[in-house]
């Protein structure tokens, strides 16, 4: 028997068998299923993939969510580990081409942020090859396959296995939600829309004495929201909900208290003199404040040669104001607009060589455009 690199899991005990009895691909949605037509939270297409149908992410760093309806061809390489010894073996092969294929498709179609560590993006890597192995159908892993960051790298056995769960078991990671210490963020990817949850934002808060983790506290009000925002935080993040529930403790509700107060005139201070009228003034009406802008931030290019060019940025909004849209200019004029969530990327092809400049811009549900983000001017082949 020879030996090679990456063993191969246990296969457990009939699972051949139980394969036979499995229904096709195009099983029914269970109640644990994804609602991957909502357009407050778009999945978006991945385009000439033959592995990955549509992706969603949620989060950055390790509070990173991916989550990606597979094509049919994807379901028929995962039934190949159902069919027999060879299925069974290559599925467990480190070097399968297919999670090389899928993994480059992956890292186009969805977002990965850039201050993911080597062990986020490992992590993920390996659930998506544990769904690429054993997800026939979506009775097993369910109509989206799921990758978290914040689950623990494991070793490939151990994460290919049947056992793993392909990440449900691998253990989550220590203390993993510090960093968001000082922001206020949105819990969302929930498998269907929630009114009321989805539109809570939440300040979280260095964890109490003698505690370890964080504390996320509801802002209750948009006067709060808005107060919180002139003070000098950012606008609400979107995180998953399942990664704040498991790293957050929940604390008091943030209420209007965190408005400064206005100021009242000194102890002592003398009054009108008496028998005179009072000093008044004819009534103002205030303007009208301005409607509150979505903001385009953070934008990269990246130039990858041959025509080739990959463009993200960061989008937030107030919240009631979405959906959103995010729109992409390349030499001052607009060259792709599409729903967008928290980060929002778009690969171009057949971009003509020499300089160009590159923005982005974002418009909410009322048709209030954000600020023009930064330019950046690169050099095409």
């Amino acid at each position: 028997m020879r030996v090679r690199r990456g063993s191969i899991p246990e296969m457990p005990a009939g699972a051949f068998a139980r394969a036979a009895l499995i229904p096709g691909i195009n099983s029914p949605l269970s109640q644990d299923d994804v609602d991957t037509g909502r357009s407050d939270e778009p999945f978006h297409a991945c385009s000439f993939s033959p592995w990955i149908a549509s992706t969603r992410t949620t989060g950055e760093f390790v509070g990173t969510k991916i989550q990606f309806v597979p094509t049919a061809a994807a379901r028929a390489h995962a039934a190949r580990t159902y069919t027999g010894y060879k299925g069974f073996r290559d599925g467990g092969d480190s070097r399968n081409p297919v999670y090389s294929w899928m993994w480059a498709d992956l890292n186009r179609c969805a977002h990965l942020s850039a201050n993911m560590t080597p062990e986020h993006r490992h992590t993920i890597y390996v659930q998506m090859a544990c769904h690429a192995r054993w997800g026939a159908t979506s009775r097993i892993g369910g109509n989206t396959w799921d990758l978290e960051a914040w689950r623990k790298d494991v070793s490939w056995a151990r994460g290919l296995s049947f056992g793993g769960g392909c990440g449900r078991d691998y253990g989550y990671l220590d203390d993993a939600g510090d960093f968001l210490v000082g922001r206020i963020v949105n819990g969302r990817g929930r498998p269907e829309a929630d009114a009321v949850e989805d539109r809570k934002a939440w300040l979280v808060e260095p964890p109490p004495l003698g505690a370890r983790k964080p504390v996320r506290r509801h802002v209750t009000t948009a006067a709060a929201y808005d107060c919180l925002l002139a003070s000098g935080r950012k606008p609400a993040t979107w995180f998953p909900f399942e990664y704040l529930d498991l790293y957050l403790d929940t604390g008091a509700d943030v209420t209007d208290e965190v408005c400064p107060k206005r100021s009242s005139p000194p102890e002592g201070a003398p009054g009108p003199s008496p028998g005179s009228p009072p000093k008044t003034s004819p009534p103002k009406s205030p303007p009208p404040p301005a409607p509150p802008k979505p903001t385009a931030t953070n934008l990269i290019v990246v130039v990858y040669g041959g025509g080739h060019v990959g463009v993200a940025f960061d989008v937030s909004w107030r919240a009631g104001r979405d959906p959103v849209k995010c729109h992409f200019f390349r030499d001052g004029k607009e060259v792709f607009t599409a729903q967008c969530g928290t980060r929002s990327s778009k690969q171009f092809y057949g971009v003509p060589p020499g300089v160009h400049t590159f923005y982005a811009k974002v418009s909410d549900r009322y048709g209030v455009y954000s600020d023009r983000s930064n330019v950046v001017v690169r050099t095409t082949r």
